[in-house]
């Protein structure tokens, strides 16, 4: 997502710029099956490409089945046994410096948000050999979030809510959390739409909560037939954010079952030579 002036001014204003009521900008599409990729993706660190789950998990499965027909064992010691990568082909990463590394190499060469925001998770969660640095990883997720990465947004919002140590700031986190919303995060949506009404601004909380509800999100769902019960939302909103919200449910669920392999390609795809050294 691009933060644009327009986009700036909305997530510091007072909550009312039409702005933060547009349509979200689509999810860039998997650059192996070309469907649009889902809020959950696999980020390859090799070549920063985000790919789908569906093709990540078909792609696990052909080469573990290949090497099984070959009588081949998957040695985690040995680059030429481990799952390549299906874009590059480059091999899994061997350790956790590796990892670390390849996200290290992405940041500095091509200033990846999607690289920044990952490191700035382990940093923060202290997981893949770093030492928790709560401060460092804010301040990657700061650059990444500058840099337009709705999820390093998000995690701005919720640590600028009450994190132990850091200390709540509100007003920081309605700002992160409003762009993460028009970026598409419909978990940082319907904060801002409990936001709202906390403050007594039904109308504006019930805008938010339709369109995280129809994005999916189960919370938004239950708070929009809390409002329909009460008079907040008609009855004509409510059929059409329980209608939007199973079309996107079952979405979810298709991305994670698709298989990017037709299945008269698959006897060939398992003949024992996918993917092998």
């Amino acid at each position: 997502m691009v933060i644009d002036e327009a986009t700036e001014r909305a997530a510091r204003g007072d909550g009312t710029d039409e702005a933060l009521f547009q349509p979200s900008p689509p999810n860039p599409d998997c650059p192996i099956c070309f469907h649009e990729l889902p809020s959950q993706f696999t980020y390859m660190e090799c070549c920063g490409k985000p790919l789908c789950n569906g093709c990540i998990n078909t792609h696990v499965r052909v080469h573990i089945n290949a090497r099984r027909k070959a009588k081949k064992v998957i040695d985690l010691g040995d680059p030429k046994t481990l799952v390549r990568c299906p874009f590059c082909n480059i091999s899994s990463s061997l350790s956790k410096k590796d990892f670390i590394g390849r996200l290290r190499k992405r940041i500095d060469l091509y200033d990846d948000a999607i690289a920044m925001q990952r490191l700035g998770l382990y940093y923060i969660e202290g997981s893949y050999g770093l030492q928790q640095d709560t401060k460092k990883g804010m301040e990657l997720y700061r650059q990444a979030s500058e840099r337009g990465s709705v999820s390093a947004s998000a995690s701005l919002g919720d640590l600028y809510r009450g994190n132990e140590g850091i200390g709540k700031d509100m007003e920081k986190a309605t700002y992160y959390f409003r762009l993460a919303a028009m970026g598409g995060h419909i978990v940082a949506r319907h904060n801002l739409g409990i936001y709202e009404a906390e403050a007594h601004n039904f109308d504006l909380a019930f805008r938010h909560l339709m369109i995280s509800a129809m994005g999916g999100f189960d919370g938004s769902l239950k708070s929009i037939r809390l409002g329909y019960t009460k008079g907040y939302v008609s009855k004509d909103d409510f059929e059409k954010a329980l209608r939007a919200h199973q079309v996107s449910k079952d979405a979810m669920e298709a991305s994670k079952q698709r298989d990017p392999f037709p299945e008269d390609t698959r006897a060939e795809i398992n003949d024992g030579s996918y993917m092998l050294p």
